[in-house]
């Protein structure tokens, strides 16, 4: 005679083994009904959609049926897609804490002239991740509502000019930053200007994550120099694994721990 697991441990193993690599497991809710409802939440609580030229119309089947439990949501555009028409997907998930938008290619400035209202759709949101060219220069009232939330802000391209250092200052809540930088002064700024800020984290182009050592050229233990790919850190950070944010702190931690 088999033995069952109890339901709740059974269950506890199959999240379990979905989070161990979310990509690969989505056949693990074909097990049974009970699996299918544990996985589901997990299933599109992170969601990443990349668009070239034209909305891919069957993505918005499970996002009208299971919108609401979205946590998580990266959108990358290869094209220009107005933000408008990605609307269409974000009006069914209105509890998203976690959002990136990586426009790859010609950037279309009138982007811009759209991004506060599509922010304007996840009263929940806190971190965020974008390219270089979205930080905002002259918000408006809704958008500086937005960036008032923002404690985590991700930026993957790299910071070009002062003006978009200055930017950052737009963010009164921010307590983590990661980013492109080549400008020590902007480094030290930021470091300046921003009190709350925890957590600054200079990353570099890598297939794997790890600390970068012997690099840092700032006597502040917030700063980690960190070598990783955008989107596993991203994906990492959104299955609640040790992603980028996780990882830093880690360091910063220790440092605390060996210095004191």
């Amino acid at each position: 005679m088999i033995r069952r697991l109890p339901f709740e441990l059974e269950r506890i193993i199959f999240l379990l083994a979905f989070k161990g690599d979310p990509d690969k497991n989505l056949q693990l809710k074909l097990v049974a009904k009970r699996v299918f409802h544990w996985l589901i939440p997990l299933t599109f609580g992170v969601n990443i959609i990349r668009v070239k030229r034209r909305l891919p119309e069957m993505g918005l089947l499970p996002f009208a049926s299971y919108g609401r439990r979205v946590r998580h949501l990266l959108l990358v555009i290869t094209e220009n897609v107005p933000l408008s028409d990605l609307e269409a997907y974000v009006i069914y998930c209105p509890n998203v804490t976690n959002f990136a938008l990586w426009i790859k290619g010609t950037f279309d400035p009138l982007v811009l002239m759209s991004f506060a209202r599509f922010l304007a759709h996840f009263p929940h949101l806190t971190e965020l991740s974008i390219n270089t060219d979205l930080l905002p220069r002259r918000p408006s009232e809704l958008l500086s509502q937005v960036l008032a939330r923002i404690t985590h802000l991700d930026v993957v391209t790299l910071f070009t000019s002062m003006e978009s250092c200055r930017a950052l200052r737009l963010f009164p809540a921010l307590t983590h930053l990661s980013g492109l930088f080549r400008c020590r002064y902007c480094v030290s700024m930021i470091l300046e200007k921003i009190p709350k800020l925890r957590v600054f984290v200079l990353w570099e182009a890598s297939d794997s994550l790890g600390i970068v050592e012997g690099k840092s050229r700032y006597d502040d233990e917030r700063v980690v120099h960190l070598a990783c790919d955008s989107m596993a850190a991203w994906k990492l950070n959104a299955h609640g694994m040790m992603g980028r944010w996780k990882f830093a702190e880690d360091v910063i931690t220790r440092r605390r721990r060996e210095g004191g």
